[in-house]
């Protein structure tokens, strides 16, 4: 991840310093290969038994937002697995999404076994070995910047008021949506006092933000390495009223490190395509990273322009499969406006990923951020929020300002959480759509601003007003889509009517059917009861009155 600010020559003493360890330390690494499988074949595991592969949570964002499970869901065959582990290399990440995993040896005789190997269908290297001596030229994060501050109002909202104002998130809290429920996971270089500074004690205290995994240490401890997730997790869930308030400061964060801060390798993208699968898995809803990949330490593995095509890398191709598993995958753009490369980076390339741009307080664009379209001529960046002089918490327990998409993307990330909370019968891509629909330029985009900033008030007054005058988008509902003995179904009627409630198997067949009459604007219960007889796997539940029909996809475990 490139990123050009200047930074205190005692900071950049310090960072060579380090630099010059790790680098050390780095060349002794042995070579790093993504093996990729023919198939999945004699893989243990099956799409009707997901609860082995899957968190019930997972399943259900599924079943909610009607996407079936299917054989990318699979976990990579283990015998498989094995066998590369016979061989005597190490095995880093698997990645079941592209059935492939990633290894380290320097032993090219062994690669050349394995690609011999009839379940094997490609192996390519993930990294090459890098100099040393060459050492990095670009900052890989944007710097805290003190500042004098001016005198904020009385706000609750502190210093974070004008950002949160901007983009209309301070009337839905006053309506209640801070993001309570929503899952957000977050990937970054690291988190350091997250555990510790007043910011995020609420949210500690009430065991709402959880460290996952650090991948390139390979243990769990988050709260390491880098400042850069600090600041990001502070514009989405400080809570310290009068001082700094984040856009979703009630919601749930996962907290993992994909990002090496003292290199950069495609072995980064490879974590993070690593750490999407366990966030998909453990039924995260929304994905804020602020990280993209366009140049590496060794040169001859940069990405093209021609790469930021929606499809060719690595973590873009991930990125587009957890958002078609119903997860809202949002990315920076990048910081490359002003450079050579201009363009947005991968993931932020990918169709089903939005990608979001920086203005500063007034709402003009950042010169920084970087631009679209992509490579295949998709509108990029999708929306933008305030990334230039953005208030964000510092390490230390106090607040400063920072310049960069990292920040407006988190901004944008927690304030769709907030929506979704108020309407969590929408699917990810509704959610996605109304971010842009609801932004100040949606009927004049273009590939600096992208639809412009969004208003999540104007977004959540038109789903409101769609579910005034239209009951039924909202009812029915199943509760829960994944069951065992029972579920139940809401029903509100716009008018007096017979409703009928039909139950069929995954093949059509029919197994049972009745009909009730329920009253005009009353949500009603109807109870699925004694369902213990029932065999595990899929089955539909047709509802239906005289002028609609809503069909709903259980489970039973």
């Amino acid at each position: 991840m490139h990123y050009r600010f200047s930074i205190s020559m005692k900071k950049q003493i310090f960072f060579f310093l380090l630099l010059s360890y790790c680098l050390t330390s780095f060349s002794q690494e042995p070579q790093k290969y993504w093996v990729y499988f023919r198939d999945k074949s004699h893989t243990p595991y099956s799409i009707d038994k997901p609860l082995e592969f899957l968190s019930f949570k997972a399943v259900e964002r599924r079943m909610l937002q009607g996407i079936a499970i299917n054989e990318s869901d699979l976990p990579i065959d283990p015998n498989y697995v094995q066998a590369l582990a016979d061989k005597g290399v190490g095995i880093s990440n698997l990645c079941k999404w592209m059935n492939a995993v990633s290894i380290a040896t320097d032993n090219l005789a062994v690669i050349e076994a394995i690609k011999s190997l009839a379940f094997v269908a490609q192996v390519k290297p993930v990294m090459r070995m890098i100099d040393p001596s060459r050492g990095l030229t670009k900052e890989k994060f944007e710097p805290i910047m003190s500042v004098d501050f001016p005198a904020f109002s009385a706000s609750k909202y502190g210093a974070s008021l004008n950002q949160i104002k901007m983009i209309g998130i301070d009337t839905l809290h006053a309506l209640g949506y801070t993001g309570k429920g929503i899952d957000i996971a977050v990937f970054d270089g690291g988190f350091i006092n997250v555990d510790q500074i007043n910011f995020f004690q609420i949210a500690q205290n009430e065991h709402r933000i959880h460290p996952v995994w650090n991948y390139v240490d390979r243990d769990t401890n988050v709260y390491t390495r880098s400042y850069h997730g600090t600041a990001v997790m502070s514009v989405m869930c400080a809570n310290l009223s009068g001082t700094m308030i984040g856009a979703a400061p009630d919601a749930n964060y996962y907290l993992f490190i994909t990002e090496d801060v003292a290199h950069e390798t495609r072995v980064e993208e490879d974590n993070w395509a690593a750490a999407a699968e366990k966030a998909d898995s453990m039924g995260m809803m929304i994905f804020s990273t602020s990280l993209g990949y366009t140049e590496f330490d060794d040169i001859a593995t940069n990405h093209t322009y021609g790469e930021m095509n929606g499809d060719s890398t690595v973590i873009t191709r991930a990125a587009n499969m957890a958002a078609s598993k119903g997860i809202l995958v949002v990315n920076s753009a990048g910081n490359e406006g002003n450079s050579s490369w201009h363009y947005i980076s991968a993931p932020a390339d990918g169709d089903s990923v939005l990608c979001i741009g920086a203005v500063d307080p007034n709402r003009v664009l950042a010169n920084f951020s970087s631009r679209g379209p992509n490579s295949s001529g998709h509108l990029k960046p999708n929306v933008c929020g305030n990334g230039a002089k953005i208030y964000v918490a510092t390490v230390n327990s106090d607040i400063s300002t920072s310049n960069g998409t990292s920040f407006s993307c988190p901004l944008i990330a927690a304030s769709a959480a907030c929506l979704w909370q108020a309407f969590p019968e929408k699917r990810s891509m509704e959610i996605f759509h109304a971010i842009e629909q609801c932004s100040d330029r949606y009927n004049t985009p273009d590939n600096d601003y992208g639809f412009g900033i969004p208003d999540f008030f104007v977004a959540f007054k038109k789903y409101e007003a769609s579910t005034h005058d239209n009951p039924l988008e909202v009812f029915p509902k199943v509760l829960p889509t994944l069951f065992n003995h029972s579920f139940v179904v809401l029903w509100k009627n716009a008018e007096d009517a017979t409703v009928t409630f039909s139950l069929y198997d995954d093949k059509g067949a029919m197994l049972s059917s009745q009909k009730q009459f329920l009253f005009k604007n009353e949500v009603q219960k109807i109870y699925f009861s004694d369902m213990a007889d029932y065999q595990a796997g899929i089955y539909l539940l047709k509802v239906s009155n005289a002028k609609k029909e809503s069909t709903f996809r259980l489970m039973k475990y």
